[in-house]
């Protein structure tokens, strides 16, 4: 025999399941910041071979560079890891019950962008050379800032 919860004890979880109003929008911050991190990452290859080209290098020399710099950027967390940690345990803060629907929405973006990043880059490097194309990138990296702002503490009721 299971005793039912108390009426003031059911109401005191539903208010503190904070699934919906905000979360979703915290949703869509991960959705755009995990798209920016993972999409550059997994699409800068396509600047390798205007790499070699420009530096007149071998490719071993160039791949020793973009190891090197990806490497720091994973061990250090520069700049990406203060946003990404902080958004999923937000994300994972305002979810109870849909969690795994918020968070399989929001990393959905991690393959979205790694298929769709690689042709747009392609297409900036033809129409910008490598140059203007990795400027371009870098302004599209800043968005990552506005998702960051979005975090906020949760209200206590």
């Amino acid at each position: 025999m299971t005793n039912p919860k108390p009426k003031a004890e059911s109401q005191s979880d539903e208010a503190e399941d904070p699934d919906g109003g905000w979360g979703w929008v915290l949703v869509g911050a991960l959705f755009v910041s995990t798209s920016l991190v993972f999409g550059l990452m997994r699409s800068l290859g396509i600047f390798f071979v205007e790499f070699v080209q420009y530096f007149d290098e071998s490719a071993h020399a160039i791949s020793w560079i973009s190891s090197t710099g990806l490497a720091a950027q994973q061990f250090f967390s520069l700049g990406w890891g203060l946003v990404f940690t902080p958004m999923v345990a937000t994300v994972m803060a305002h979810f109870t019950r849909r969690r795994t629907l918020a968070l399989g929405l929001a990393f959905s973006s991690i393959g979205l962008s790694s298929f769709a990043f690689n042709p747009l880059f392609q297409l900036l490097v033809e129409k910008y050379a490598w140059r203007g194309a990795l400027l371009i990138l870098g302004g599209l990296s800043l968005n990552i800032v506005p998702c960051g702002a979005l975090i906020r503490p949760q209200a206590t009721l």
